[in-house]
């Protein structure tokens, strides 16, 4: 998985002059924090982006990813858009500075392949944009009732102390 991760952020880094890329994330496990790391694409003056990035959940995840552009925004990527394949759009967020704009988005997902839409038009020569992809473990069903459990008894002990 990690050659990967290694063949996908060297083809992204090296397609300086291309304006829409597609690459695949590969998959996440979900067993713990698995992420990504940070990958970017980079392109000329008033290029259309249009990028996918794909990537596969072996499980039920929280899944977060973000898109984010340190630029002036009025400068960098112009109509700075996201979208999750059957989940609708990413968050836009712009800094008051308009130095940094920002596009997430988290929620559970199910096992399967999800791609994630990107979408602007470079406003500047060399404009980047990065990318961060994390997946965690949904909490197992015995997870809640050993939690319950436990508030059970601590609810028993302080009314025992309370009646004391």
């Amino acid at each position: 998985m990690k050659l990967k991760l290694i063949v996908a952020a060297v083809l992204s880094l090296s397609a300086v002059a291309a304006s829409a890329a597609s690459v695949d994330l590969g998959t996440l496990d979900g067993t713990g924090f698995d992420s990504t790391g940070g990958f970017s694409g980079k392109f000329a003056l008033g290029a259309p982006i249009n990028d996918a990035w794909s990537f596969t959940l072996e499980t039920a995840s929280n899944v977060s990813f973000g898109a984010q552009q340190s630029f002036s925004f009025g400068n960098g990527i112009t109509s700075f858009a996201g979208v999750l394949d059957g989940y609708g759009p990413l968050t836009l967020t712009v800094n008051p500075a308009n130095t940094q704009a920002n596009l997430n988005w988290s929620g559970l997902l199910a096992a399967g392949t999800y791609t994630v839409h990107l979408s602007g038009i470079s406003g500047a020569k060399n404009t980047t944009y990065g990318t961060t992809l994390a997946a965690t473990p949904v909490p197992e069903p015995e997870s809640y009732a050993l939690l319950m459990a436990g508030l059970g008894v601590l609810a028993f002990v302080a009314r025992r102390r309370k009646s004391v």
